[in-house]
């Protein structure tokens, strides 16, 4: 279902007449999604596998290369998100979320809106969301590449912003691509413990089931 799902990312981007970011930002997670599912043998995502307890498989060192180019791929994403911004003035000074919340096409709208504008008119406020909004970037991509426990600390901020940017200026498809593109990067983090996990395996596989093991599409999907 992968490979449909790609289709699907690619033929938008092709068709879309308004992009935003998101849809481009799918394409590649799915490119990855779907290199990974290489070394998946079901039909169905949401099946059991058969195989629940294999690591290896022809395309095992594929899917593993899939997994760290989408960690890198998601860091990298907002690694640049939260660099740009600081050499722009109005993120600089924290002004940017003030005049944001106030554009003529992407500011707020909704019943928030006018508190939103309240919010924001606070110098204070409008500083904090300003360079909460770069740190917290900045956090997110560091946090992907690190260890587990501090990667689902990465998807809970990534859901956190992007739930504050829907809210504030919409942009949902994009700010569901990137939700979903960060869990699907941290999706190990996930898992249950490694002791939990190594009990499962047969006598031989548990030592390969280390907390960093790079994944089989299994854990993706």
């Amino acid at each position: 279902m992968s490979w449909v799902h790609l289709y699907v990312a690619l033929s938008i981007v092709l068709a879309i007449d308004l992009p935003e970011g998101g849809d481009q930002a799918a394409v590649a997670i799915t490119v990855c999604i779907a290199l990974i599912s290489l070394s998946d043998t079901r039909y169905w995502v949401w099946s059991r596998s058969t195989q629940p307890n294999s690591l290896g498989g022809r395309f095992y060192g594929l899917s593993w290369a899939a997994h760290w180019l989408l960690r890198a791929q998601m860091a990298y994403i907002y690694l640049n998100s939260s660099i740009s911004k600081m050499a722009v003035e109005a993120w600089q000074d924290g002004s940017a979320v003030y005049y944001v919340t106030r554009m003529e096409y992407f500011g707020v709208t909704g019943p928030l809106a006018g508190l939103m504008r309240e919010v924001t008119a606070v110098p204070l406020l409008a500083v904090a969301a300003t360079w909460g909004t770069m740190i917290t970037e900045l956090a997110i991509a560091v946090l992907i590449l690190s260890s587990r426990p501090w990667q689902r600390l990465a998807f809970i901020l990534a859901a956190a912003l992007h739930v504050m940017i829907i809210l504030m200026i919409g942009l949902g498809s994009f700010g569901m691509v990137m939700i979903g593109g960060v869990l699907a990067a941290t999706s190990l983090a996930w898992k249950t413990t490694i002791r939990q996990e190594s009990n499962q395996y047969p006598e031989g596989l548990a030592s390969q089931a280390r907390p960093d093991a790079s994944p089989t599409a299994n854990s993706i999907g």
